[in-house]
């Protein structure tokens, strides 16, 4: 017997309670319409700062000098960041692999992102020490490591926030879903005696509403988002 052929989440979170404890490292915040959303500007800015912070404090031990020596420095405080960031962008978007599509598509280029980015901070670094190369590096940095990772924004504004909830849970049921049909000793279901038959089920069907419901209630373009007040 495999998963039950309607969608029923609140049964679902019943049945596999420890599903929705999973936590999922992507789209901790999301936003509705991000053309008359100020709290996701004032949230994009302090991820900004956070990220110029940082590879500050990265390269301040390595420049004490820093005034002198600043563009060089931030080089160098982003490759180190870059360096440290890369596995957590690469885990959220082995998450989002098996929970959200749509949402993987966005963090894949995040990560071949990091690669000319780390380029150009190298030759920056070594070569140039150029202010127009190591600070648009470094608001690209912020924009595709921080803010595409926890910020997710575009969702309609007759969106309720219990639609915002379920696509949650629903990412949440899905990873923990395919994880479970992946381990040697998944967790029994009642009545279930393929259980890897019955999460990989359960899983693409997760996959199937996560993408019908983005489909109801996130905006198809920025065009569409900027034009819908």
């Amino acid at each position: 017997m495999s998963a039950p052929r309607s969608f029923d989440l609140a049964q679902l979170q019943l049945r596999h309670p420890d599903a929705f404890f999973c936590r999922l490292n992507y789209s901790r915040y999301k936003y509705l319409n991000p053309s008359i959303d100020l709290h996701l500007y004032l949230r994009i800015f302090i991820l900004i700062m956070l990220t110029g912070f940082c590879c500050l404090c990265f390269s301040l031990p390595f420049y004490p000098d820093f005034v002198t020596s600043k563009h060089q420095a931030i080089s160098a405080g982003s490759i180190v960041l870059m360096t440290l960031l890369y596995p957590y962008i690469w885990l959220s978007q082995y998450q989002a692999k098996y929970s959200s599509a749509r949402y993987a598509k966005r963090l894949q280029f995040c990560l071949y992102l990091q690669v000319p980015l780390v380029i150009l901070s190298l030759l920056n670094y070594q070569y140039v020490h150029s202010a127009l190369i190591a600070l648009p590096c470094l608001l690209v940095l912020a924009f595709s490591s921080f803010i595409a990772i926890l910020v997710e924004p575009g969702f309609r504004n007759s969106t309720r926030s219990t639609l915002l909830v379920r696509l949650q849970k629903i990412r949440q049921l899905a990873y923990w879903a395919y994880r479970q049909s992946q381990n040697k000793a998944p967790q029994p279901v009642p009545h279930q005696q393929d259980l890897k038959l019955y999460y990989l089920t359960l899983h693409q069907r997760c996959m199937q509403e996560e993408q019908k419901l983005l489909d109801e209630i996130h905006y198809k373009s920025l065009k569409e988002a900027f034009s819908d007040h």
